[in-house]
């Protein structure tokens, strides 16, 4: 299931590929833009079936805004495609030069992304973090 809510004026290039996922039941993915920003909203399943839709949407996110974050506070799983999809994504920003920003990170990610330096979180993801390894 595909959520296409958008709250703010609407990114034809995010829009285009929310609209081209497979309509996977796995993955939610909805997006909030305006002319700099893009707010990704993913909850569900992130795996091997799931990552390119993921994928897409953030690369044309990164593609079309400086900035972007991405709320995975629906997230209940993400296994190692997962994870590669955000070094990817994150990537990508660098080279772009654009600002991404991973908010809402569920605990059971919180530790692998940390881990790994993967992904930059907002501080309200990294205080938990903090907080859960002491």
């Amino acid at each position: 299931m595909v959520d296409q809510r958008m709250d703010m004026d609407t990114s034809r290039p995010v829009e285009q590929s929310l609209q081209e996922l497979s309509r996977s039941v796995d993955i939610a993915i909805s997006a909030r833009t305006d002319a700099s920003r893009a707010e990704i909203i993913v909850s569900g399943e992130l795996d091997i079936g799931t990552a390119m839709d993921l994928r897409s949407v953030l690369r044309a996110a990164v593609i079309a805004h400086e900035e972007m974050t991405i709320d995975l506070s629906g997230l209940t799983f993400c296994d190692c495609t997962g994870v590669a999809t955000f070094v990817s994504i994150q990537n990508l920003a660098h080279r772009r030069g654009r600002q991404m920003v991973i908010g809402a990170i569920p605990g059971h990610l919180q530790k692998v992304l940390r881990l790994t330096r993967t992904v930059l979180a907002d501080k309200q993801s990294a205080r938990a973090s903090t907080t859960q390894a002491t």
